[in-house]
């Protein structure tokens, strides 16, 4: 009985992944049924994360270019992003190392799990199979599934599509792999950054028609700025209207990297709209570091004055009044001119 579904299984996996071209590359179990894969002059793919990659044992920056048989591994930390043409897309969680081959003419992803996890996202005519430690597993046309290590047992789970399991031909997992995938689990989990306002409340007013600089500071747990972080910038509308509050250059989203000091920084500009409020979200995506304020559009046609500039004007036109009359009340009096009286024959005589 078990023969005839082991057997099942292998021939779904044949009609899946079998192809007419000769095999030039070829992936084989012990049961001696070969996945082939046909070897392409040409990249299958490309990998880009935010940290760094490396592939093949090397360090390529934050992107590369993939050939079949390449192995990924996305840094502690950091998420790679993984594209296959014609396959799907894959995402590999920090610390995960994955080799990867594609057959051209079946449209199939080859992967072996070496640490680590990864989701995968496949194209409706895609098919899949997934090594972990000697376990294979095939995913059906179309599949969505996340495949890895769990308590030490190779684990394949489909959201979508089917998990077609071909056995485990290994009696025991070798110590080092067991080491190495504890680890990268233990590494993997995502790092926590906080985020604050760099100049701003959580309420903040500003003048239609004016500009408000945004800024905010990202640092990790320990407090220290994290540089080239992408922090996602989200305006709402406000209560007379989406977007009636204003823009962030032009638009209601936006995406800016952390400088050397850990800040992000960008601009709204207030709508016409007096009373007007939009609200501004500063996020980190995949984690859970969030900041959320408000601006208010205020009347902006008084002019120079308004409350903020009357009361010093008032102070200061009072201070000069007090000081005028205190110098009326304290002047020195003016000299009197004495009385003269003149002589008729021409002189003149002094009292």
């Amino acid at each position: 009985m078990k023969k005839n579904k082991f057997t099942k299984y292998l021939i779904i996996a044949a009609l899946m992944l079998a192809q007419t071209a000769p095999v030039t590359f070829a992936d084989s179990d012990k049961s001696g049924f070969k996945f082939p894969t046909t070897i392409t002059t040409a990249p299958i793919g490309s990998a880009e994360t935010i940290g760094s990659l490396e592939i093949n044992g090397r360090y390529v920056g934050q992107q590369g270019m993939l050939w079949n048989g390449d192995v990924v591994s996305a840094a502690t930390g950091n998420t790679a992003a993984v594209s296959l043409s014609s396959i799907g897309s894959i995402t590999l969680r920090g610390g995960s190392a994955v080799k990867l081959a594609t057959d051209t003419k079946t449209s199939a992803l080859i992967a072996t799990i070496i640490s680590g996890e990864m989701k995968v996202n496949l194209l409706p005519a895609s098919a899949a199979k997934v090594d972990i430690a000697g376990a294979s597993f095939i995913l059906t046309k179309g599949a969505k599934f996340r495949a890895g290590w769990r308590d030490d047992k190779p684990v394949v789970e489909a959201s979508e599509g089917q998990v077609l399991p071909l056995g485990n031909w290994l009696t025991k997992v070798p110590e080092n792999i067991v080491t190495a995938a504890a680890s990268a689990t233990q590494q993997a989990a995502p790092r926590r950054y906080l985020i604050k306002p760099y100049n701003l409340g959580a309420s903040t007013d500003v003048r239609a028609r004016s500009t408000r600089s945004i800024q905010v500071r990202v640092t990790d747990e320990n407090d220290k700025p994290v540089p080239d972080v992408p922090v996602l910038f989200l305006l709402s509308g406000g209560t007379k209207g989406a977007n009636s509050g204003g823009s962030l250059g032009g638009q209601s989203t936006l995406t800016v990297k952390t400088n050397a000091q850990g800040v992000a920084q960008t601009t709204f500009t207030a709508s016409n709209v007096v009373g007007g409020i939009a609200s501004v979200k500063a996020m980190i995506e995949g984690t859970d570091a969030v900041w959320e304020g408000s601006f208010k559009v205020i009347n902006s046609s008084g002019g120079f004055w308004s409350p903020q500039t009357a009361v010093p004007v008032f102070a200061i036109v009072g201070a000069a009044l007090g000081i005028g009359i205190y110098k009326l009340n304290h002047r020195n009096p003016l000299p009197t001119t004495p009385d003269i009286t003149r002589n008729p024959q021409g002189g003149v005589i002094l009292p």
